[in-house]
């Protein structure tokens, strides 16, 4: 988890973790950036294997998160790790 210079929230996913973990990592990113007095900017990288077996949930929780938070949440695939 990591806040770059612009205020954007990062989230990494590497392996395969319960989807609580997930929820409560976007959680305390999304109530510190709101902390600062910004509507927070979130992304969420995953790999494409992961991104596979998650995709239809991943998608409707982002949708959900966008919809319904003061905020952005977009998804990155990125290539599995070595």
């Amino acid at each position: 988890m990591l806040i770059d210079q612009q205020g954007t929230g990062h989230i990494r996913i590497t392996r395969r973790v319960n989807f609580r973990v997930i929820l409560s990592l976007l959680g305390d990113l999304f109530t510190t950036l709101q902390d600062e007095g910004k509507d927070p900017v979130i992304t969420l990288y995953l790999t494409q294997s992961l991104c596979a077996d998650m995709s239809d949930n991943i998608s409707a929780f982002i949708e959900f998160c966008n919809r319904c938070l003061a905020g952005t949440v977009s998804l990155v695939v990125i290539d599995q790790e070595p």
